[in-house]
């Protein structure tokens, strides 16, 4: 496995690691969030958690993903990770 890269969180607050997907690995895990949600601010997207999944908003616009992996498949699309 390659080592995350650090990048700088434009919320100031602090470093974080850049996400690192596998297809088979969707799961949640707290340091996996934290890392995407990063790689999306780094984008300059905000992303609020919700019960039952997240919601990240960009310009006054918003998407709702309804889990974790489906967070994942829209940070491909935006281009948040690789």
């Amino acid at each position: 496995m390659i080592a995350p890269q650090k990048c700088e969180c434009p919320a100031a607050t602090g470093q974080c690691a850049t996400y690192q997907n596998t297809p088979a690995d969707d799961t949640l895990d707290a340091q996996r969030l934290t890392n995407l949600i990063c790689a999306f601010r780094v984008r300059g997207h905000a992303v609020h958690r919700l019960e039952r999944g997240f919601i990240v908003s960009k310009f006054g616009l918003a998407r709702h993903c309804q889990d974790f992996s489906e967070l994942v498949r829209f940070a491909r699309i935006v281009g948040a990770v690789e």
